[in-house]
């Protein structure tokens, strides 16, 4: 059964949103707009669509955003060790301040990283475009794989992680042990000959993580000066 609304976490980069559960699942992606129709839409019915980062074995996970951020850790625990899976929409490389949301590359990141043990990742990506009716192939480029059919492309590339073209869907598994990581960044763009950026997942991560975190910080002064401005006014209409 789809996630209740109230068991997931959001992800937007200013200009589009995604939804993901607490058991790796992205169950809606609206790019390249807030108003666009979602490729991943499993949170209205199991067969429209989805993105699934987790364990092959049974595993309990709990959850955050790095402080400051839309950037979200999902640590998934299992009896042969612990997962960190890391996931962000992304932001144009070095936005800082107010230019956040600015030309972003709609770009959904995801990377996962053995914190201790042993562990297989299984990771499932099966895209149906325009709310669940459009059920694209795919095939393989330079860079990762591609969808085909429909007037947008949704590009997948794997960091780490090989990537296997199984029917409509892309799947990849990968053996890590504590330390190692893999990544994976899906890109949606509208046109039948558009291409992809070319995005390192932890890089890309790293990059949003410090956006956001400069316009928090932007925010937070903008506040303490309003609130000095209107002590002063204060102080001013007393006198």
């Amino acid at each position: 059964m789809p996630a209740a609304i109230r068991d997931h976490a959001l992800l937007s980069d200013c200009q589009s949103a995604a939804l993901a559960t607490p058991h790796g699942t992205i169950d809606w992606l609206r790019a390249p707009r807030f108003d666009a129709p979602s490729a991943f839409s499993a949170l209205l019915d199991d067969d429209a669509g989805h993105w699934t980062l987790r364990p092959d074995e049974p595993f309990e996970t709990s959850w955050r955003y790095r402080p400051g951020t839309l950037v979200l850790e999902t640590t998934m625990r299992t009896a042969s060790g612990t997962l960190r899976l890391t996931d962000a929409l992304a932001m144009r490389v070095d936005a800082r301040g107010h230019d956040i949301g600015h030309d972003v590359p709609h770009a959904l990141v995801r990377h996962v990283e053995i914190l201790d043990g042993e562990l297989t990742v299984c990771m499932e990506c099966a895209p149906r475009l325009e709310y669940g009716p459009a059920v694209p192939s795919f095939e393989r480029g330079a860079d990762g794989v591609a969808t085909l059919g429909g007037p947008e492309r949704l590009f997948l590339r794997g960091d780490g992680a090989a990537l296997e073209i199984d029917g409509p869907a892309a799947r990849s598994r990968v053996r890590l042990a504590a330390g190692q990581h893999a990544g994976w960044v899906a890109h949606r763009a509208v046109g039948m000959y558009a291409q992809a950026p070319r995005l390192a997942a932890r890089a890309t991560l790293d990059d949003t993580t410090a956006a956001w975190r400069s316009w928090s910080q932007s925010m937070r002064a903008t506040a303490a000066c309003t609130a000095t401005a209107s002590a002063s006014r204060a102080a001013c209409f007393r006198a």
